[in-house]
């Protein structure tokens, strides 16, 4: 297994000792961790550049209004987690992340864990469908 499966597996076994209360709260409402089901998320240098260079405020949008501008990845099962369709725990998954911010050029699909996601300092906020 290559360094980069074997940290993102470590990262899934260890999520519930590595997400405290203060990056729960980054996780909106309205996120949800089902199967196969789209997230999105930004960190403070994408919400900087969507206020400042973008000019979101000016154009009242807001940050979702651009979604398909940030990083964003589907929900996928571990296999031989059973959930029938419905939310899943962070444990339970892996992020397939095929989108990022524009700035990107060429970039190609990674696998990651929530954990690794909300553990970020820079991290705002993980959204689901507006």
């Amino acid at each position: 297994m290559s360094k980069q499966m074997e940290q993102l597996f470590d990262d899934i076994r260890k999520s519930d000792t590595l997400i405290d209360d203060k990056d729960i709260d980054k996780i909106n409402k309205n996120a949800s961790f089902e199967p196969w089901k789209r997230i999105y998320w930004y960190y403070k240098d994408d919400l900087d550049y969507f206020i400042n260079d973008v000019g979101i405020e000016r154009a009242n949008e807001t940050i979702y209004d651009w979604k398909n501008e940030l990083h964003s990845g589907v929900c996928v099962p571990l296999d031989g987690v059973a959930n029938n369709g419905y939310e899943l725990q962070w444990n339970d998954m892996l992020i397939v992340e095929d989108s990022y911010p524009t700035e990107k050029e060429s970039p190609c699909a990674g696998w990651t864990s929530i954990s690794t996601i909300l553990c970020n300092k820079e991290l705002v906020e993980i959204f689901g469908e507006q």
